[in-house]
């Protein structure tokens, strides 16, 4: 079923690529939603690559930050995700996305996962298809 409109989603793309969608105001409850869909599509998979558009972004609550560095399940589960790609960010988002992901690998060393900003998803593309190169 599509998303709602003005609803935060993710999609996968084979072979290991899982793209976030936030839009509008983002709660925890997306959060968890999105790393449902993520943990779903890396079960089985020696790695996963995570694009994250924010272009449409409107607030992103605290709790949902807390739950973003935390990763899902509690940190209980080690996702297989080798890089992040951020593509829309604002300055203040891109300070927010180092600080969340600085956390994350704080809390959880085993998710501590390189984060990159893209203006464009093409850029955040290009750098992920150099990145699955290297892993041949």
């Amino acid at each position: 079923m599509p998303p709602a409109p003005g609803e935060s989603f993710a999609t996968n793309e084979e072979p290991d690529l899982i793209v976030w969608r936030l839009v509008g105001h983002v709660s925890a409850d997306d959060i968890r939603h999105l790393y449902d869909a993520q943990v779903r599509f890396c079960e089985g998979r020696s790695h996963a690559f995570v694009l994250i558009d924010v272009h449409r972004l409107g607030h992103f609550a605290p709790e949902a930050r807390r739950i973003a560095a935390q990763g899902p399940h509690d940190g209980k589960i080690v996702l297989p995700v080798r890089a992040n790609a951020v593509v829309g960010a604002s300055f203040h988002l891109r300070v927010l996305g180092i600080m969340v992901s600085r956390a994350s690998a704080l809390l959880n060393p085993a998710h501590a996962v390189p984060i990159q900003f893209f203006d464009t998803e093409s850029e955040a593309r290009a750098w992920i298809d150099d990145l699955r190169r290297d892993l041949r």
